[in-house]
C-alpha cells in the first residue's frame, strides 16, 4: 500500500531573490537583458559560447558571480529551507540559507560542472573563482581578467578546450 504524503514541493524562481538586491530575470538590469560587449546574454550562456569563446563565457558569468556573491538570503529564502524545493536561481542564496537537499535545476554560480569529452557532465566541483587574484585586477582590464579566468578553469587558448584540472 502507497502512503500518502501532504509535503508540498515548492518551485522557485528568479523573485524570492529581488528582496536580497539580486535583479529579477528580465528586469531592467536582469540576467536576461545584460548581456556582453558583442553578445547577447541568449548567446552567452550556451555551451556553444563555453567552447567558441570560452574567455567570454567565463568574464560574462564571473561578473554575476562577483555581484552574487555578497548577498545574502532573505525571509522567503529561510522560511523555504526546511521545504522541498526546486530553484531556477542559479545565485546559492538557497544554500546560504542553509537548504542541504534542493534541487538547482539549472546549476549554481558556486559550482563548476565537469564534462567527460563527449560533452556528459562526469563531475561537479567548487568554481575556482579566486576572489582575491580577480579582486587585484585592475577595474577595466578585461584581457587580464579572461586570461585569468581561462587559467583558474584550466581551459587552454589555444585549443578552446578545457583541460584536465586538479583545483577544487
Amino acid at each position: 500500500m502507497t502512503e500518502k504524503t501532504t509535503e508540498t514541493l515548492f518551485i522557485a524562481g528568479a523573485g524570492i531573490s529581488a528582496e536580497s538586491g539580486i535583479p529579477t530575470f528580465r528586469g531592467v538590469d536582469g540576467f536576461w537583458t545584460v548581456g556582453s560587449r558583442h553578445y547577447t546574454p541568449q548567446q552567452m550562456a550556451t555551451r556553444r559560447m563555453y567552447q567558441e569563446q570560452p574567455a567570454e563565457f567565463l568574464l560574462w558569468y564571473y561578473r554575476r558571480f562577483a555581484q552574487y556573491r555578497h548577498w545574502q538570503p532573505n525571509a522567503v529564502h529561510l522560511w523555504l529551507k526546511v521545504r522541498r524545493l526546486i530553484t531556477q536561481n542559479i545565485d546559492g542564496l538557497d544554500g546560504k540559507a542553509g537548504h542541504r537537499h534542493y534541487i538547482p535545476i539549472y546549476g549554481r554560480l558556486d559550482r563548476v560542472p565537469v564534462l567527460h569529452e563527449q560533452g556528459e557532465p562526469v563531475a561537479l566541483l567548487h568554481a575556482p573563482w579566486d576572489e582575491e587574484a580577480l579582486s587585484n585586477v585592475p577595474v577595466g582590464d578585461d584581457e587580464q581578467l579572461k586570461r585569468l579566468l581561462l587559467d583558474f578553469f584550466r581551459i587552454s587558448s589555444i585549443t578552446q578546450a578545457p583541460l584536465t584540472s586538479t583545483r577544487h
